[in-house]
Formats: structure tokens, sequence, C-alpha cells
């Protein structure tokens, strides 16, 4: 294993450096007894370290076994002092697409990995979270553009207003607003992806209410629609 091999995973997948390493160790990097279930402490590492060892495993890569390392160092880790700002620093470095006031809160970063996790997916490495959906809950609309390329402005508000004044919110709801406007029920998805994470897909939509609860949502709502009336009112005068 060479140091392309300790960039890619650490910096690029985004393993935690423990991983990594007792990665390594189990390839014949000098560890006494090692214990292939176990992840070992860097002071361990130092504690059980026998130069003479070093170099007489070669066993090939594995991706089952890596995953299993950065598994349980994401377990052990610090969630405050370690993993979030991990998460955090990842975000900046890759996402600028991203809302700069969401990736830079440790709150809201650990409340999606909290959500991530209560979803039953096993957390490897932090790529999982910047190349999946969850990537998704860091966005955020700060302009009408493209609900616009893709909606009229006074459907769009006029569902978003629709939504906006429903007590619950669910697929048979979503149902009979589409029909009321005569659009199919999966463009009314759309609209509220766009006016939640400025996307048009991403996690289901009854997942996003979950996540950001009905206050945000509402929150996120009327700022498109005031959005919206801006741009059209900015059109008429031209």
């Amino acid at each position: 294993m060479n140091d392309a091999f300790v960039e890619f995973y650490d910096v690029d997948k985004g393993y935690l450096p423990i991983a990594v390493l007792n990665y390594l160790c189990r390839n014949g990097s000098g560890i006494e007894d090692f214990d292939v279930s176990k992840l070992y402490t860097l002071d361990e590492m130092i504690e059980k370290f026998n130069v003479n060892l070093i170099g007489k495993r070669n066993i090939m890569m594995d991706q089952l076994i890596l995953d299993a390392y950065g598994n349980k160092a994401i377990q052990n880790a610090d969630i405050d002092k370690q993993l979030v700002p991990e998460i955090m620093k990842r975000l900046q470095r890759i996402f600028p697409e991203a809302a700069a006031e969401l990736i830079s809160d440790p709150d809201y970063v650990r409340k999606v990995l909290d959500f991530f996790r209560r979803t039953d997916q096993k957390l490897c490495y932090l790529e999982q979270l910047t190349n999946s959906d969850f990537k998704y809950y860091f966005l955020r609309s700060t302009s009408p553009e493209k609900m616009l390329s893709e909606f009229d402005a006074q459907i769009a508000s006029s569902i978003l207003s629709g939504l906006m004044d429903c007590e619950e919110w669910n697929i048979d709801y979503i149902k009979s607003l589409a029909s009321t406007h005569g659009i199919k029920y999966v463009q009314i998805f759309r609209i509220i992806r766009l006016a939640l994470i400025d996307c048009q897909s991403g996690p289901p939509v009854m997942e996003l209410f979950e996540f950001f609860g009905k206050k945000e949502c509402l929150k996120r709502f009327l700022t498109m629609i005031e959005m919206l009336k801006e741009s059209k009112l900015s059109s008429s005068t031209i």
C-alpha cells in the first residue's frame, strides 16, 4: 500500500484515519498478534509494534474489510469533537453549492448525521454522506430560477400556498392538489423539492417533511412564494 492508497481512501473517500491505519496493519505493517476483528487505537498500535513483522503479509485489497474498519471507526469516534468537524470540513471542501450557513453549523450537521443513522444505513466513510441523497439536506433555495425554468410562477405559488393551508401532508392530499391544478402529482413532488432543497430530484418528499419538520417546511415554502412574487414584479416592470 502506498501514499496514493492512503490519500484516496482517507482524503477522497473519507474513511477515518484510524480505519485506514488498521487496514494497513492487517496487511502486514508490524503489529504483534494482530486481531482482525478489533479496531486498534493508535496507542495500542504503538505498544504492539514489531519492526520484524513489517511486510510479512501480502493481502489483496478487500473492500468489505476496509468498510468494516470504517464502520467501527465511525461508531467509536467522538461525534462532536471528531465526526461532525470532519464532515463539516469535507462539505466545505467538495460541496460548494451547499448553503454556507448549514455546513458551518455543527448542530445542523449532527442533525443530518443522526437522521442518516435512523434510516438504518451503515456509515463506513464520509463520502456516503456527500455523494448520496443526504447531501440535499445541505441545500437551500436562494433564487426562484430553477422553479421558473420548470413551472409557471402562478401555478407553483398556488400549489405551495395550498400546501401551507393544509393541516396534514399526505399522498392523497398531494394527488388532489395535482388534480385541482391539472398536473401530474409527481410534478407536485418536484415543486416541493425545488422549494425545500432547490433540486427536482433528491430524497422522498415524505422524508424531507420528516427531517425538516412542518415549521421549517412552511418557512421555505413562504420564502419561495415571496421570491416568485418578486420575480413576477421585476419582470412586469421591464
